[in-house]
Protein backbone atom coordinates (compact mmCIF):
# COMPACT_ATOMS: atom_id res chain seq x y z
CA UNK A 1 0.00 0.00 0.00
CA UNK A 2 3.11 2.70 0.97
CA UNK A 3 4.38 2.30 -2.71
CA UNK A 4 0.80 3.71 -3.79
CA UNK A 5 1.01 6.79 -1.77
CA UNK A 6 3.25 8.81 -3.56
CA UNK A 7 1.55 7.92 -7.19
CA UNK A 8 -2.30 9.49 -5.36
CA UNK A 9 0.07 12.17 -3.77
CA UNK A 10 0.72 13.27 -7.11
CA UNK A 11 -2.66 12.73 -8.50
CA UNK A 12 -4.09 14.59 -5.89
CA UNK A 13 -2.04 17.40 -6.81
CA UNK A 14 -2.90 17.89 -10.31
CA UNK A 15 -6.19 17.72 -9.70
CA UNK A 16 -6.10 20.78 -7.48
CA UNK A 17 -4.02 22.56 -9.36
CA UNK A 18 -6.22 22.22 -12.75
CA UNK A 19 -9.54 22.50 -10.99
CA UNK A 20 -8.20 26.10 -9.60
CA UNK A 21 -6.61 26.78 -13.07
CA UNK A 22 -9.13 26.28 -15.27
CA UNK A 23 -12.92 27.01 -14.99
CA UNK A 24 -15.68 27.97 -17.03
CA UNK A 25 -17.15 30.74 -17.89
CA UNK A 26 -20.51 32.12 -20.19
CA UNK A 27 -19.10 33.34 -23.73
CA UNK A 28 -21.16 36.37 -22.69
CA UNK A 29 -19.56 37.08 -19.97
CA UNK A 30 -16.11 37.06 -21.65
CA UNK A 31 -17.40 39.17 -24.60
CA UNK A 32 -18.65 41.82 -22.01
CA UNK A 33 -15.45 41.69 -19.89
CA UNK A 34 -13.09 41.57 -22.93
CA UNK A 35 -14.85 43.95 -25.53
CA UNK A 36 -17.66 46.17 -23.27
CA UNK A 37 -20.93 46.95 -24.55
CA UNK A 38 -20.93 50.08 -27.14
CA UNK A 39 -22.78 52.62 -25.28
CA UNK A 40 -24.70 54.25 -28.87
CA UNK A 41 -26.66 56.90 -27.06
CA UNK A 42 -23.90 58.49 -24.87
CA UNK A 43 -21.65 58.13 -27.87
CA UNK A 44 -24.49 60.02 -30.46
CA UNK A 45 -25.02 62.23 -27.72
CA UNK A 46 -21.55 64.07 -28.26
CA UNK A 47 -21.83 63.88 -31.68
CA UNK A 48 -25.04 66.01 -31.56
CA UNK A 49 -23.24 68.30 -29.63
CA UNK A 50 -19.61 68.30 -31.76
CA UNK A 51 -19.51 66.87 -34.74
CA UNK A 52 -23.41 67.48 -35.88
CA UNK A 53 -23.65 70.80 -34.28
CA UNK A 54 -20.56 71.76 -36.41
CA UNK A 55 -21.64 70.45 -39.38
CA UNK A 56 -25.30 72.43 -38.65
CA UNK A 57 -22.95 75.94 -38.24
CA UNK A 58 -21.55 75.51 -41.49
CA UNK A 59 -24.33 74.26 -43.62
CA UNK A 60 -24.65 74.90 -47.08
CA UNK A 61 -27.34 77.19 -48.15
CA UNK A 62 -29.74 75.54 -50.14
CA UNK A 63 -30.27 78.12 -53.18
CA UNK A 64 -26.78 78.10 -53.68
CA UNK A 65 -26.05 74.07 -53.56
CA UNK A 66 -28.56 73.92 -56.29
CA UNK A 67 -26.80 76.96 -58.03
CA UNK A 68 -23.25 75.12 -57.92
CA UNK A 69 -24.14 71.61 -59.05
CA UNK A 70 -26.18 74.02 -62.08
CA UNK A 71 -22.64 75.27 -63.21
CA UNK A 72 -20.32 72.64 -61.63
CA UNK A 73 -22.41 69.61 -62.29
CA UNK A 74 -22.33 66.81 -60.12
CA UNK A 75 -18.56 67.05 -59.29
CA UNK A 76 -20.03 69.72 -56.57
CA UNK A 77 -21.48 66.94 -54.79
CA UNK A 78 -17.97 65.45 -53.97
CA UNK A 79 -16.92 68.91 -52.24
CA UNK A 80 -20.49 69.38 -50.71
CA UNK A 81 -21.51 66.31 -49.46
CA UNK A 82 -20.73 62.95 -47.43
CA UNK A 83 -21.18 59.08 -47.35
CA UNK A 84 -19.55 56.44 -45.52
CA UNK A 85 -20.17 54.05 -48.53
CA UNK A 86 -19.05 53.71 -52.50
CA UNK A 87 -22.39 54.85 -54.39
CA UNK A 88 -24.58 57.36 -55.96
CA UNK A 89 -26.15 58.10 -52.09
CA UNK A 90 -24.95 61.76 -51.12
CA UNK A 91 -25.15 63.25 -47.93
CA UNK A 92 -25.18 67.06 -47.15
CA UNK A 93 -26.23 69.47 -44.32
CA UNK A 94 -28.14 72.14 -45.91
CA UNK A 95 -29.77 75.73 -44.68
CA UNK A 96 -33.16 76.34 -46.18
CA UNK A 97 -34.94 79.36 -44.66
CA UNK A 98 -39.24 79.84 -45.90
CA UNK A 99 -42.29 79.43 -45.05
CA UNK A 100 -44.93 76.86 -44.42
CA UNK A 101 -47.40 75.98 -46.37
CA UNK A 102 -48.80 72.84 -45.30
CA UNK A 103 -48.27 71.06 -42.14
CA UNK A 104 -49.63 67.64 -40.13
CA UNK A 105 -48.01 65.67 -37.30
CA UNK A 106 -45.50 63.57 -39.97
CA UNK A 107 -43.92 66.64 -42.03
CA UNK A 108 -44.38 70.26 -43.43
CA UNK A 109 -43.85 71.44 -46.56
CA UNK A 110 -41.91 74.47 -46.59
CA UNK A 111 -41.75 77.00 -49.58
CA UNK A 112 -37.83 78.18 -50.28
CA UNK A 113 -37.27 81.10 -52.72
CA UNK A 114 -35.08 80.58 -55.38
CA UNK A 115 -34.30 82.75 -58.39
CA UNK A 116 -37.13 83.85 -59.98
CA UNK A 117 -39.44 80.52 -57.93
CA UNK A 118 -39.81 78.68 -55.26
CA UNK A 119 -38.54 75.42 -54.25
CA UNK A 120 -41.04 73.16 -52.08
CA UNK A 121 -39.36 71.22 -49.30
CA UNK A 122 -40.90 68.72 -47.25
CA UNK A 123 -38.93 68.65 -43.78
CA UNK A 124 -39.70 65.67 -41.84
CA UNK A 125 -41.05 65.35 -38.31
CA UNK A 126 -42.14 61.64 -37.33
CA UNK A 127 -40.67 59.11 -40.27
CA UNK A 128 -37.01 60.55 -39.64
CA UNK A 129 -35.11 57.03 -40.21
CA UNK A 130 -31.80 56.23 -42.13
CA UNK A 131 -28.13 57.36 -41.94
CA UNK A 132 -28.73 60.76 -43.39
CA UNK A 133 -28.06 62.47 -40.05
CA UNK A 134 -25.52 60.82 -39.46
CA UNK A 135 -23.28 60.74 -42.87
CA UNK A 136 -24.21 64.60 -43.45
CA UNK A 137 -22.53 65.71 -40.57
CA UNK A 138 -19.26 63.45 -40.96
CA UNK A 139 -19.06 62.33 -37.73
CA UNK A 140 -18.01 59.03 -37.56
CA UNK A 141 -15.95 56.74 -40.21
CA UNK A 142 -16.13 53.43 -40.98
CA UNK A 143 -12.48 52.35 -40.13
CA UNK A 144 -13.51 53.57 -36.49
CA UNK A 145 -16.30 50.65 -36.15
CA UNK A 146 -15.86 47.37 -37.60
CA UNK A 147 -18.91 46.26 -36.15
CA UNK A 148 -20.99 47.46 -38.26
CA UNK A 149 -24.13 47.47 -36.00
CA UNK A 150 -22.39 49.91 -34.20
CA UNK A 151 -22.62 52.31 -37.32
CA UNK A 152 -26.39 51.51 -37.32
CA UNK A 153 -26.84 51.82 -33.68
CA UNK A 154 -25.31 55.54 -33.92
CA UNK A 155 -27.77 56.31 -36.86
CA UNK A 156 -30.73 54.99 -35.08
CA UNK A 157 -29.82 57.21 -31.83
CA UNK A 158 -29.22 60.47 -33.60
CA UNK A 159 -32.30 60.16 -35.42
CA UNK A 160 -33.95 59.66 -31.73
CA UNK A 161 -32.18 63.01 -30.64
CA UNK A 162 -33.77 64.76 -34.11
CA UNK A 163 -37.15 63.29 -32.85
CA UNK A 164 -36.53 64.20 -29.24
CA UNK A 165 -35.15 67.79 -29.29
CA UNK A 166 -36.00 69.33 -32.10
CA UNK A 167 -39.29 67.97 -33.41
CA UNK A 168 -40.61 67.49 -30.00
CA UNK A 169 -39.67 71.29 -28.99
CA UNK A 170 -40.96 72.82 -31.87
CA UNK A 171 -44.21 70.70 -32.92
CA UNK A 172 -46.41 72.29 -30.51
CA UNK A 173 -45.64 76.12 -31.48
CA UNK A 174 -45.56 75.22 -35.47
CA UNK A 175 -48.54 76.61 -37.87
CA UNK A 176 -48.82 77.05 -41.79
CA UNK A 177 -47.74 80.73 -42.45
CA UNK A 178 -44.90 80.68 -40.27
CA UNK A 179 -41.35 81.72 -41.58
CA UNK A 180 -38.33 79.03 -40.81
CA UNK A 181 -35.02 78.46 -41.13
CA UNK A 182 -34.32 74.42 -40.71
CA UNK A 183 -30.95 73.32 -41.08
CA UNK A 184 -30.54 69.43 -41.25
CA UNK A 185 -29.60 66.49 -43.39
CA UNK A 186 -30.86 65.98 -47.02
CA UNK A 187 -29.99 62.38 -49.37
CA UNK A 188 -28.92 63.39 -52.59
CA UNK A 189 -28.35 60.88 -55.44
CA UNK A 190 -25.95 61.67 -57.82
CA UNK A 191 -27.55 60.67 -61.27
CA UNK A 192 -31.01 62.01 -60.42
CA UNK A 193 -31.22 65.12 -58.53
CA UNK A 194 -33.95 66.05 -57.58
CA UNK A 195 -34.81 69.59 -55.60
CA UNK A 196 -38.65 69.34 -55.57
CA UNK A 197 -39.61 67.67 -52.97
CA UNK A 198 -36.46 67.29 -51.41
CA UNK A 199 -37.17 65.88 -47.82
CA UNK A 200 -34.66 66.85 -45.07
CA UNK A 201 -34.16 65.67 -41.04
CA UNK A 202 -33.99 68.41 -39.03
CA UNK A 203 -31.47 69.43 -36.60
CA UNK A 204 -32.17 72.41 -35.90
CA UNK A 205 -35.72 74.94 -36.65
CA UNK A 206 -35.24 78.40 -35.93
CA UNK A 207 -38.56 81.01 -36.26
CA UNK A 208 -37.69 84.44 -38.45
Amino acid sequence: MKRYIPTLAVLALVAFTGYHSVYFRKLSTMKSVQTGSFDAESFAARLWSGAVASAADSAVVLGRLIDETVTGGTQVLERRTHALAIGNYRYAMIRAEGVVKQFDSTEFLLSVPHADSSIGVRVALEYIYGNAIRDASASVQVKDFPNSSDLSAIAEALNRMARKRVVTANDHILRAGDRLEVIGAVELHREHLRWQGLEIHPVRITRK
